[in-house]
């Protein structure tokens, strides 16, 4: 099973990872018992449903445990949604942990670079910016400016350590 992490930020590959178990079936052991004493007996393999989810079960729990170690090493990055007279949303709720009082930095556009198919892609620039988390809403959160100015929806957010 491989499994596949993508940066919807900046648009890249974070981790692809495989995981596989081999799992022995009556036909495999049949086999090896024939081979020391006779010609062998083709035997449908058959795997039973137990040994199956039990192996799928473990695939899936290491899976998961290396996406989570892979995303742990990485800062979170969201967006600001909107910025207007109504109020500054970004794309951060309590969905994800976010309360009152929570700083996000703003950061700036960085150098552009182009990726072996030729796309561009933007590298984050500087901080140019901070917010404070005043009302939290499911998927987003209203955010009061703290220091820097024209904040535009689209700009880059990380939560500050």
């Amino acid at each position: 099973m491989y499994v596949n992490a993508f940066d919807v930020v900046n648009g890249t590959l974070l981790l692809t990872h495989l995981e596989s178990v081999k799992i022995r079936t009556e036909a495999d052991i049949l086999e090896e018992d024939e081979e020391e004493f006779a010609e062998p007996q083709k035997t449908k393999p058959e795997i039973e449903e137990k040994t199956l989810e039990k192996s799928l079960s473990q695939i899936v729990d290491r899976q998961a445990a290396e996406v989570g170690s892979a995303l742990r090493e990485r800062s979170w990055f969201g967006r600001i949604l909107s910025s207007d007279a109504s109020g500054t949303y970004i794309s951060a709720g309590s969905d994800v942990g976010v309360v009152p009082g929570s700083v996000f930095e703003i950061l700036g556009p960085g150098e552009t670079i182009s990726s072996a198919s030729g796309r561009q892609l933007a590298i984050l620039g500087a901080k140019v910016g901070e917010v404070a988390v005043t009302e939290v809403l499911k998927d987003r959160a209203l955010v009061s400016v703290q220091e820097g100015s024209s904040l535009r929806a689209g700009q880059v957010i990380r939560f500050k350590k």
